[in-house]
């Protein structure tokens, strides 16, 4: 079995690919560090969290973009790979059709919703006065109707190549509205004036990326001329699916503070929340890899060249694995020193809790990029059953006994939760890939010498260009 990269294109696109991500990556990670002290400066912490409640759902509606982006995303990527455009046209047409109707449809009904409920009475809501949080839950709302949109759009991009580009634009996007929100902030415009403001460049934004496109892409039309129902019943699965993904983050992450908050109190939830955070940051590497590897799989997978996607696959994990070991150690040496400069010693470091999530991320960082097998073919139904059938598992379980065993306990099933996951999620993907289980960790516990100073090579070659 070879296990080399060779195509030229493929390196290329993962070497561009990996470095948009790791951009994004970096002004994510810019925007959620700066955010909180700015936010709680103009806002005050009480509407600072109310401002965090209303903005809940809508986030969790852009994340989840109703499933149907990544459906069809990775259907036209898989026809582009085989020249079939027309049927790409099929794919996108439909996706925009039934995704542009229900959004409009719910968005209107929830806004028409807002204007006749009173939200302090059912959100707790008292640092804002009704009118205002109505309104700035009124504009985030239609801000998810063009924001699932631009998610549309953006899958064009990536069945065509250029899938850096879409995550350079969407990173640049996020910060200009962030830019904008904090810009009417310091101004005294106020929150209201700045929602408005990201409303605005998104709708921009989705303007200016219909019209790149056709210039990119003079293939693809606009419209529902070519959408089609069974079509669109045909995405509605993987779709649905999809949607699964986001919630069994959401109950991992927060699902699992809500859990030692109520049972262990706030202060012990405030050295968990701290110490999850800061070990999680390595995950940071696995995130950028396996989307970096996500569009290239799709296209294997689109040309039945199962032995690219074996080599992805297998590469991805290795890179991932090793890189994440790399920055875990780092942090388990140097972890205290790092949470008391963080935390200005205002919080106790607890070292026990801090190693048990440190091995969790290690274990991540091989079952995310293994999972990318399924989600890239449209076939991963059965990882998200999986994937958040075991953390409600391990949410029963820590919820069961956390009072009694202690924050180490729950830090435990935490670490068991990752690791039964890779025991699902590995085993499934090397069947899809016809691969040996003894081989891949053979190659997965080597270091990645030569395929890591390649690829990085390439990518400091396109950023010198």
């Amino acid at each position: 079995m070879s296990t080399q990269l060779t195509g030229q294109p493929v390196i290329n696109r993962l070497a561009k690919s990996l470095g948009a991500q790791t951009l994004s990556q970096i002004m994510n990670m810019a925007i959620q560090i700066f955010s909180v002290p700015i936010f709680l400066h103009y806002l005050g912490i009480n509407r600072y969290g109310e401002w965090l409640l209303l903005s809940t759902i809508p986030t969790y509606l852009t994340m989840s973009d109703l499933g149907f982006a990544n459906a069809a995303g990775n259907e036209m990527t898989m026809f582009v790979s085989r020249g079939e455009r027309n049927m790409a046209v099929k794919v996108y047409q439909s996706a925009w059709a039934i995704v542009t109707i229900t959004t409009f449809v719910l968005c209107l009904i929830m806004i028409l919703i807002l204007s006749h409920i009173y939200l302090s009475k059912y959100l707790n809501i008292k640092a804002f006065s009704d009118n205002e949080s109505s309104w700035i839950l009124s504009i985030l709302i239609a801000q998810v109707f063009f924001a699932l949109q631009s998610s549309l759009l953006v899958t064009i991009y990536r069945c065509d190549g250029n899938y850096s580009l879409s995550v350079l634009r969407s990173a640049f996007q996020k910060l200009a509205m962030f830019i904008g929100i904090i810009v009417c902030l310091i101004s005294g415009i106020g929150l209201l004036g700045g929602c408005t403001t990201s409303l605005v460049i998104e709708i921009i934004t989705n303007q200016i990326i219909r019209y790149d496109i056709k210039s990119r892409s003079p293939w693809m039309t606009f419209g529902w001329a070519e959408a089609d129902v069974s079509t669109a019943l045909r995405l509605a699965n993987p779709a649905f699916a999809y949607l699964t993904l986001p919630l069994g983050w959401a109950l991992n992450l927060q699902g699992m503070s809500f859990l030692v908050g109520t049972l262990l109190g706030p202060s012990a939830l405030v050295v968990f929340s701290t110490l999850r955070t800061l070990s999680r940051l390595p995950f940071q590497i696995t995130n950028s890899i396996s989307n970096s590897i996500w569009v290239e799989m799709s296209v294997a997978f689109g040309k039945g060249d199962i032995r690219l996607a074996r080599t992805l696959h297998n590469h991805a994990c290795q890179i991932s694995l090793w890189l994440v070991l790399i920055a875990v150690s780092f942090l388990f040496l140097s972890g205290k020193i790092i949470y008391t400069i963080w935390t200005h010693g205002k919080t106790n470091y607890d070292p026990l809790l801090f190693s048990i999530l440190l091995m969790a991320t290690v274990a991540s960082s091989i079952w995310q990029p293994s999972s990318i097998v399924a989600v890239a073919r449209n076939k991963h139904q059965k990882f998200a059953l999986i994937f958040v059938s075991i953390i409600c598992l391990t949410l029963i379980v820590a919820w069961s006994l956390g009072s009694r065993l202690g924050i180490t306990f729950i830090g435990l099933c935490i670490f068991s939760c990752d690791f039964v996951i890779c025991l699902f999620v590995i085993p499934m993907s090397l069947r899809i890939l016809n691969e040996d289980t003894v081989s891949f960790f053979l190659q997965i516990i080597s270091p990645p010498r030569h395929l890591t100073q390649r690829v990085f090579s390439k990518l400091y070659l396109n950023k010198t260009k």
